[in-house]
C-alpha cells in the first residue's frame, strides 16, 4: 500500500464501524497474540515517530489519567517475578548474586570489617572524580606543621584555654576557629588575631550554620550574639 496520508469518506468510516462491532470484550487467541508479536518484531511505529503533543493533547491526556491508579494484579506480579527470575537464570546480570536472598543481621557488620582499611586503586586521587589535585595532603600537612601548632597555642594562650563562648575549660576539647576561614585566606593562617578559641560543640555549630567556605569575622559575630541568647536553651548542649 503506497504511504501517504488520507482523507477518509463518511461512506468508509461508516463501514470500519461496522466491521468492528461486536469486537469490544473480545480477546485474541495465543495463537495470534503470537503472530502479532512476530509480524512487529524489529519494526517500528512511523507514525509517530518525530511528531509532537499539543499542548492541548497533552491536557486532555493528563486530565484523562488524572486520579487514576494503576492496579497490577496478582497474577501479572506473578508473571513479571517468573520472567525475571528466568532472564537472571539464563545468563542475565546480577549483581553479586543476591537476587531473592536476605542478608543477615551481622552480614553488613562482617562486610564492614573485611573491607576496613583496605584501598581501591580505582577510586583513588586521579582515578577518582572528586579528585582536586592532592589538596587534602596538603592541607594536612599545614595543620600538622609546627608553624601551625605554634598559631594555635598563641591562640588559646590569649583566650586563657577556654571556650569564647561557653567558656569551656576542657582543653582536650578545645580547637582554633579561623575567622576568616583557613582555604580561602592563606595569608592570614598563621595570624593570631585571625583565631579565636572554641569548643568542638561550638565549632561544630558555627560551621553548621555558616559552612566552611567564606567565612568572616561578621559572621562570628553574629554566631556568638545568637548563641549567648540561646546558651540555656533546650537544643543547646554545654560543653
Amino acid at each position: 500500500m503506497p504511504s501517504g496520508v488520507y482523507i477518509r469518506t463518511e461512506e468508509t468510516r461508516k463501514k470500519l464501524s461496522d466491521s468492528h462491532k461486536g469486537l469490544t470484550g473480545r480477546f485474541h487467541s495465543e495463537d495470534t497474540k503470537k503472530k502479532i508479536s512476530l509480524s512487529k518484531k524489529g519494526k517500528r511505529n512511523f507514525k509517530l515517530l518525530g511528531r509532537h503533543m499539543s499542548e492541548e493533547t497533552r491536557k486532555k491526556l493528563s486530565d484523562a489519567n488524572t486520579g487514576k491508579k494503576r492496579v497490577v494484579s496478582i497474577e501479572t506480579r506473578k508473571r513479571l517475578s517468573e520472567a525475571l527470575l528466568s532472564y537472571y537464570a539464563n545468563g542475565g546480570v546480577v549483581r553479586n548474586g543476591r537476587l531473592g536472598k536476605k542478608a543477615s543481621k551481622e552480614t553488613p557488620q562482617k562486610l564492614s570489617d573485611s573491607h576496613r582499611g583496605k584501598k581501591v586503586p580505582s577510586r583513588q586521587k586521579e582515578n577518582c572524580h572528586f579528585w582536586k589535585g592532592g589538596i587534602t595532603e596538603i592541607n594536612r600537612k599545614i595543620r600538622a606543621s609546627l608553624d601551625y601548632r605554634v598559631w594555635r597555642t598563641y591562640v588559646f594562650k590569649r583566650d586563657n584555654f577556654v571556650c569564647i563562648l561557653c567558656e569551656c575549660p576542657n582543653e582536650e576539647n578545645l580547637e582554633a576557629h579561623h575567622i576568616n576561614n583557613f582555604g580561602d585566606y592563606p595569608e592570614l593562617r598563621f595570624i593570631v588575631d585571625n583565631g579565636v578559641t572554641l569548643c568542638k560543640n561550638c565549632h561544630k555549630l558555627f560551621h553548621n550554620k555558616f559552612g566552611k567556605k567564606n567565612n568572616t569575622k561578621e559572621q562570628l559575630n553574629e554566631f556568638i550574639k545568637k548563641e549567648m541568647m540561646s546558651l540555656d536553651g533546650a537544643n543547646y548542649q554545654r560543653c
